[in-house]
């Protein structure tokens, strides 16, 4: 049953989730932590069962493939066994990157790719359509 969750906060768009702190889960209480910076999460070792990556893991944010590693580092030290990541990549093309290489320097930090969802969901306040993808926390 999923309990906690994070999300790095790195634009304005990201402010709403301060308007859901607190999400009805089936019969649980889901608690949303946005966190910044991200690079030291300021969470234990494996008290995490989900980080949410939309729109953060790219060039126009983090140019150095280096600053994106140790993103997804802090996320597999805080994931618990089996926890998941959930990455919503946006701008690729923009900052010449693509979904295989983000898809890749992901799996290559201990995560497995789950599942990809092409869905609707709300980006700089406007409805739009985009690919999520759940990788699962492996081991390193």
């Amino acid at each position: 049953m999923l309990s906690k969750a994070i999300h790095p906060e790195i634009d304005c768009s990201l402010v709403k989730l301060g308007m859901i702190k607190n999400i009805e889960a089936r019969d649980a209480v889901v608690s949303i932590t946005s966190v910044l910076p991200f690079l030291e999460i300021p969470l234990e070792d494996t008290s995490v069962d989900v980080v949410l990556l939309y729109d953060i893991l790219h060039r126009g944010y983090f140019p150095e493939a280096e600053t994106r590693e140790q993103i997804l580092n802090e996320a597999h030290r805080v994931l618990k066994p089996q926890g998941f990541i959930l990455v919503y990549p946006t701008h690729l093309k923009k900052y010449g990157m693509t979904f295989n290489r983000i898809i890749g320097e992901i799996q290559d930090l201990g995560f497995n790719l789950e599942r990809e969802f092409y869905k609707r969901l709300i980006h700089d306040d406007n409805v739009v359509k985009g690919h999520i993808f759940n990788f699962r926390k492996g081991k390193v």
